[in-house]
C-alpha cells in the first residue's frame, strides 16, 4: 500500500511517461509477491470440489479450467461499470502454478494505463481501489449468452418491463461475434403473462432456436428472483451460460450505459 500511496500522491502522475513506470514497477511488485502456500492449496481443493460436483458426466465435456475473473471495488458501481478495463485468466487446479500466476495477473490489472484513465474520469480515488477475484468453472462446449433487463424503452413515461437476450451457440461470442455468427435475440415479457418476441435468428443453424420457450421461461424466472435483489426497476447485465441444457449464472451487475 506504500508503493500505491507514494505514486499516486506524486505530482508527477499527470506525466504519462512516468505514471507507465511506475505502473510496471506495482505490476512487477504483484507478481513477485507471496502467496501463502495454505492459501493457494485451500483455493486449489475448493476448486477440485467444484470440479468434481459440476463436471457433466460425459468425460469430454469435463472441464479442466476455471476463470479468475476481476471483481474490484472499481467497477459495477452505479455510476461506473469498469467493464473490460481489467484482467481475466483461466487456471487449471492440476497445475497450481496457474492458480498464484492467476490471482496475481488480475491484482496487478487496476494498475494499467487503461484503468487509471478510466477511474480518472469517474473521480475515483486511486489509492481506495482494491481487487477481489471471482473464479468460476470454464467449459468448453456451453452456450454463451448475455441479458439486459428493463427498461428497454428510452421513454420514461412508457418503460417496457422486458429483457432481451442475446444467445449464441457453444463459445461463439455474443458482443463481438467471430466470423458473422451473429447470435439469436429475444425480448421476453418480465411481468404478467409470458411473452417472447424472436428479434433475430441465429444465423449458425438457420432455423434452429439456441434457447427453447421453456429455457427462456426458466430464464425469466431467474431473473425476477435475482431482480429482488436489487432496487426496483434496476436495469440490469445479466451474463450466464448454458451448459448440458442448465442455466449457469456468471455474473450479475447494474447496467451502466457507456
Amino acid at each position: 500500500q506504500k508503493q500505491i500511496n507514494a505514486t499516486f500522491d506524486d505530482a508527477r502522475i499527470t506525466d504519462s511517461k512516468w505514471r507507465a513506470l511506475q505502473f510496471e514497477a506495482l505490476r512487477t511488485s504483484i507478481m513477485n509477491a507471496d502467496i501463502p502456500k495454505d492459501k493457494l492449496e485451500a483455493i486449489r481443493q475448493q476448486m477440485l470440489s467444484i470440479q468434481a460436483r459440476m463436471s457433466p458426466k460425459d468425460d469430454e465435456k469435463k472441464f479442466s479450467k476455471f476463470r479468475m475473473r476481476s471483481s474490484s471495488n472499481s467497477e459495477d458501481l452505479g455510476w461506473f461499470s469498469g467493464a473490460g478495463l481489467y484482467e481475466s485468466v483461466q487456471a487449471n487446479p492440476d497445475k497450481p502454478e496457474t492458480i498464484e500466476q492467476g490471482l496475481k495477473t488480475v491484482w496487478a490489472s487496476l494498475f494499467t494505463e487503461g484503468a487509471y484513465v478510466a477511474r480518472q474520469k469517474a473521480n475515483i480515488d486511486h489509492r481506495t481501489v482494491a481487487m477481489g477475484v471471482l473464479i468460476h468453472p470454464s467449459y468448453k462446449y456451453e452456450s454463451n449468452a448475455a441479458i439486459l433487463t428493463r427498461p428497454l424503452s428510452k421513454d420514461p413515461k412508457n418503460p417496457d418491463p422486458a429483457m432481451r437476450v442475446s444467445v449464441n451457440y457453444k463459445n461463439l461470442s455474443v458482443t463481438n461475434p467471430e466470423k458473422g455468427a451473429l447470435p439469436e435475440v429475444i425480448k421476453v415479457s418480465l411481468e404478467g403473462k409470458y411473452q417472447e418476441t424472436v428479434l433475430r435468428q441465429s444465423n449458425v443453424k438457420p432455423g434452429d432456436r439456441v434457447l427453447s420457450p421453456e429455457q427462456l421461461q426458466e430464464l425469466r424466472t431467474l431473473v425476477q428472483k435475482v431482480e429482488t435483489q436489487f432496487p426496483k426497476g434496476q436495469p440490469l447485465d445479466f451474463e450466464f451460460k448454458v451448459v448440458d441444457g442448465v442455466i449457469q449464472v456468471k455474473q450479475v451487475r447494474p447496467y451502466v450505459p457507456r
